[in-house]
């Protein structure tokens, strides 16, 4: 799992393993992994971001995951839906 994170882009990881066993040595978070954890945190933001997916049939990419987390963090902090970078004008 370490190497697929670290492939990720979500933490630098170091390949220390031998001949006998697989191991990857985690070193710390890059600014993509402490970038997905913030939007990531907040328990509601997570649950509304699992229904969606669910309602869309379940399956998508992480990097679509990260997207919508961001999306729906965007939304609480101006107040409203945000559509490609741009606030959506409320009447």
């Amino acid at each position: 799992m370490k190497r697929v994170i670290n492939d990720a882009g979500l933490i630098l990881a170091e390949d220390v393993s031998s001949q006998n066993a697989l191991i990857w040595l985690p070193m710390h978070l890059t600014w993509a992994g402490h970038e997905f954890l913030d939007a990531a945190r907040d328990e509601e933001r997570w649950e509304k971001a699992k229904s969606i997916t669910a309602n869309k049939g379940g399956g998508i990419t992480f990097e679509v995951l990260t997207e919508l987390l961001t999306k729906l963090m965007k939304e609480e902090i101006f107040g409203g839906p945000v559509r490609r970078g741009r606030l959506r004008k409320s009447k």
